[in-house]
């Protein structure tokens, strides 16, 4: 090791650090608590749905394949220990066949999380002021998707099932619309 690298815990106090000395970690990246819950309230025409889901106890490796083929993420190159300064984080390298390519504790991240999943505001526009266009019922509303989410986790989108920083993120969506009979 050099200054700036990880350093492994001899858990096994065999004096060497090996493949003996890993541990199960006591979360996954499964879920023990997922949850959602709907929320609809209703008056004078105007209707309000709120649809909130998360999940909690759950880690997943969060770290960047960088290097030559990749860049590194912010969260990787910003603080990062160098030759002149050790600092609370490894230094920059190769992911592969450096002690930070180690599956280790130190990129382990929460992410637990709370989302305004889905958000619908509405108006159903009374009946007897349309019937003179042969409309027998309007519906006007406004929606998003994905609103915000609340999470310690600094990749991109805790759901998603790549810790390597390199996802798609999640996509923020808003809609007008409109529903009519005739």
């Amino acid at each position: 090791p050099i200054p700036g690298d990880l350093k492994f815990r001899d858990v096994n106090q065999d004096g060497v650090i090996d493949q003996k000395d890993q541990i199960v970690e006591p979360l996954s990246n499964i879920p023990q608590i997922l949850y959602g819950f709907p929320i609809e309230i209703s008056y004078k025409g105007f209707s309000l749905n709120l649809l909130f889901q998360g999940q909690d106890n759950a880690v997943r490796y969060f770290r960047a394949v960088s290097g030559k083929n990749q860049n590194f993420t912010i969260q990787d190159y910003d603080g990062r220990s160098t030759s002149l300064e050790i600092t609370g984080k490894p230094r920059a390298s190769e992911v592969y066949g450096s002690p930070q390519g180690i599956p280790n504790t130190y990129y382990l991240s929460n992410v637990s999380f709370f989302r305004l999943k889905n958000c619908e505001i509405a108006y159903n526009i009374k009946a007897n002021s349309l019937t003179k266009y042969g409309v027998s019922a309007m519906r006007v509303y406004a929606n998003t998707f994905n609103l915000f989410t609340i999470t310690p986790y600094k990749g991109l989108d805790p759901e998603s099932v790549n810790g390597q920083g390199i996802g798609y993120p999640i996509n923020r969506t808003f809609n007008l619309g409109a529903s009519i009979s005739f």
